[in-house]
C-alpha cells in the first residue's frame, strides 16, 4: 500500500468478524477516534461500565483510548472499523464548518441505531470507504475524506436521535468505584494488596470478578489508564519522556517504554514524532 500522507499513518479501515474477537477474549483500545459499524448479525460488548447490543445498522463512535471488550457475537456478524486520527477529524469538520470533533466523539457511550432506510446509506458509505482504502486508486485519499465528511454530516443530523443502551449491575458497584479510583490516582503506587485493604475485599476474589466484568486484570486496566494519560502528555506537552513516565505512575523509564509499546505498538518517541508530523 502507498503511504497515507493525507490521512495520517494511524488511519485504517478494516472489515472483520466480531465473533473472532469474542473468542480471543481480550480488550481493545486505540490511540485514535474509532467508528464501528455493524454490517450484519449482532454483537455485544462492554465499554467501561456500559453494555451494548448492536444489530445491523448500528453505528458507534468511540473517543480515543476507550477500552472495549467483545463479550458475545453471532457467527454471521460482520463489522467495519475505521480508526481516525484527531487531526484528520478536525481537518474535515473545519472544512465542513458543521460541528467540532468534540461534539462528534467526546460524548460517552453513544450508539446511533439505524432508522427507516438509514442502514442502506450506512452500508453503502462504509463499503465505499473500505474499497477506496483497500484498492487505493488515484486520489483515493481525497475521496475518503469526502466520504468521511458525508458520514459526519449524517451523524450530526442524527445526534438528536441517540439511542444509548446501557446496563449497570448494582452488585458490581464496588468494581466501578475501584475503576474510578484507578482513573483518579493512576500516578500513585497502587498494588493489589493496597486495593484489597482499601475496599475491604479478598484479593483473589477481587482479581477474579474484576477481570470477569472488565475483561482485563486490575493491573492491565491501570496500565491502560497510565498509557492513555501518557499519550495525552506526549501530544500536548514538550515534557521529557522520562518525566512523563514518572508523572503517569511508572517507576522506571524501561517499564514505561515496554508497556507503551505493548498497547500502542510504537515507542513513546516514535508516537510523539508521528503526532507532530500529522499536525504540521
Amino acid at each position: 500500500m502507498r503511504p497515507n500522507s493525507e490521512l495520517g499513518p494511524l488511519f485504517s479501515v478494516s472489515m472483520f468478524c466480531p465473533y473472532d474477537k469474542v473468542v480471543l477474549n481480550r480488550p481493545y483500545m486505540h490511540p485514535t477516534y474509532e467508528l464501528y459499524y455493524q454490517l450484519s448479525g449482532h454483537t455485544e460488548f462492554l465499554v467501561e461500565d456500559c453494555a451494548y447490543y448492536l444489530t445491523h445498522g448500528s453505528l458507534v463512535m468511540f473517543d480515543a483510548f476507550t477500552k472495549h471488550v467483545y463479550v458475545n457475537a453471532s457467527s454471521d456478524s460482520q463489522a467495519y472499523m475505521i480508526l481516525l486520527p484527531s487531526e484528520l477529524v478536525e481537518k474535515i469538520t473545519k472544512q465542513l464548518s458543521i460541528v467540532s470533533m468534540d461534539v462528534l466523539f467526546k460524548h460517552t457511550n453513544i450508539v446511533l441505531n439505524a432508522r427507516e432506510n438509514q442502514s442502506k446509506f450506512r452500508d453503502a458509505i462504509f463499503k465505499s470507504i473500505s474499497e477506496e482504502y483497500s484498492c487505493q486508486p488515484e486520489h483515493y485519499e481525497k475521496r475518503i475524506q469526502f466520504l468521511l465528511g458525508d458520514l459526519m454530516i449524517h451523524i450530526v443530523r442524527n445526534l438528536n436521535y441517540l439511542d444509548i443502551i446501557e446496563k449497570r449491575s448494582k452488585k458490581n458497584e464496588m468494581l466501578y468505584e475501584i475503576a474510578a479510583y484507578l482513573s483518579n490516582f493512576y500516578d500513585e503506587s497502587i498494588t493489589l494488596d493496597f486495593l484489597s485493604k482499601k475496599f475491604h475485599v479478598e484479593k483473589t476474589y477481587l482479581c477474579s470478578v474484576f477481570k470477569k466484568t472488565f475483561g482485563v486484570t486490575i493491573l492491565d486496566y491501570l496500565s491502560i489508564i497510565r498509557i492513555k494519560k501518557a499519550c495525552m502528555l506526549l501530544i500536548g506537552t514538550d515534557d521529557r519522556i522520562t518525566d512523563i513516565a514518572y508523572a503517569t505512575g511508572f517507576k522506571t523509564l524501561a517499564s514505561f517504554e515496554r508497556t507503551f509499546k505493548k498497547y500502542i505498538k510504537y515507542s513513546p518517541m516514535r508516537f510523539r514524532k508521528m503526532s507532530i508530523e500529522q499536525i504540521t
